[in-house]
């Protein structure tokens, strides 16, 4: 695997393989109890991971893995030269706290963390070394700054947006709040965006992992097929997608929703899943 070159960290280092293995070593430390581990491994195995050159890294699963390289899309790279004393102490997991000086910290995103106040809001600014540009040449991005602000409840956050004093929400809205939301769309004070379905269903999981109900006498049943063909017959998708999203989402019938055009599977109908749609909330003059 080549990786791109001329690639700078936000602190100005240069990224190079080294960081791409340091980063592997990071996730698989058993110091540091990392959830990164499980993702970065196939059947239950980590990956063989070299690199020939400062541009190059070679990647060896411990056997035929379908998902291939697309698991590493949940490993992020970190600067080897900020945290590989922390990783050899045993101490990697509390390397970056929140009493961390942020110019301590780096990243290759095109944003770097300039500020944070807990439970208030987190400042990032334009990362001066990022790599991308624009069709046209423009170095990206193009906003010199994002304010995150800290908001857990979604009324709040609705009365903020209504008011102008946020640019947008980030979460999802939730069915109860879509109906006054459309309303203040239709007055003209926020912009209701139909971002279309979701490719990310929401879904009744069993856990059929083998021993999972050890001692259990519910065991046997819940492993049964005919049980989950039961569960998915009984569910009325259409009455739940009209009733709990007031008719903002998608009957699914298997393991992809419509969104994702490549994958979706036409086939079964022994899912049980609905998918909703994205919708996304600006203020007006957004």
């Amino acid at each position: 695997m080549s990786l791109r070159r001329g690639v700078l960290f936000s602190d100005g280092q240069p990224f190079t393989s080294s960081d791409a293995l340091f980063s592997f070593r990071a996730a698989y430390d058993p110091a540091s109890h990392s959830q990164l581990a499980d993702v970065v491994q196939a059947d239950g195995r980590n990956l063989m991971v070299e690199a020939p050159d400062d541009h190059t890294i070679v990647i060896t699963f411990p056997q035929p893995f379908g998902p291939g390289v697309r698991i590493l899309d949940g490993l992020p790279i970190l600067p080897r030269h900020r945290l590989e004393t922390a990783l050899n102490a045993g101490t990697f997991a509390k390397a970056w706290g929140l009493t961390t000086p942020l110019s301590d910290m780096a990243g290759l995103g095109p944003f770097m963390l300039s500020d944070y106040q807990p439970g208030q809001r987190l400042i990032f600014s334009r990362n001066p070394h990022y790599y991308g540009k624009a069709a046209d040449g423009t170095e990206l991005p193009y906003l010199d700054r994002i304010v995150v602000e800290v908001i857990p409840d979604q009324s709040a956050e609705l009365l903020r947006l209504e008011s102008g004093q946020i640019d947008m929400m980030t979460s999802e809205i939730s069915p109860d709040a879509y109906a006054p939301l459309k309303r203040a769309a239709d007055q003209g004070r926020v912009k209701l965006l139909d971002l279309g379905g979701s490719s990310n269903a929401d879904a009744f999981w069993l856990n059929l992992k083998p021993g999972a109900f050890a001692g259990d006498p519910r065991a046997a049943w819940i492993q049964r097929d005919e049980l989950r063909r039961a569960i998915s017959l009984a569910v009325d998708r259409k009455a739940f997608a009209d009733t709990v999203f007031l008719g903002a989402g998608v009957p699914v019938y298997g393991p992809e929703t419509p969104a994702n055009k490549q994958w979706l599977w036409q086939g079964s109908r022994s899912g049980h899943r609905i998918g909703r749609r994205r919708r996304s909330c600006l203020p007006r003059s957004a």
